[in-house]
């Protein structure tokens, strides 16, 4: 499973930095993993997210399906 840092989570999404973190803090990116005071983000879950439409998460309470197939 690879983890993704907030530089790459951007460059991925084509957005700024900031701009990943606006939408983790409204609840549009799925939860990131805190490991200490580094915040990464499952490539699998990001894949999901965006396969599903990119949908708020906040507002739909989408979450990535257990199992690993979605």
């Amino acid at each position: 499973m690879e983890l993704l840092n907030v530089n790459q989570l951007a460059e991925a999404l084509g957005i700024s930095v900031r701009s990943v973190w606006r939408g983790f803090d409204s609840g549009l990116l799925p939860r990131p993993v805190r490991l200490g005071k580094s915040v990464r983000l499952s490539a699998d879950v990001l894949a999901a997210w965006i396969d599903a439409g990119c949908p708020n998460v906040r507002r739909t309470g989408w979450a990535p399906q257990k199992g690993g197939a979605n």
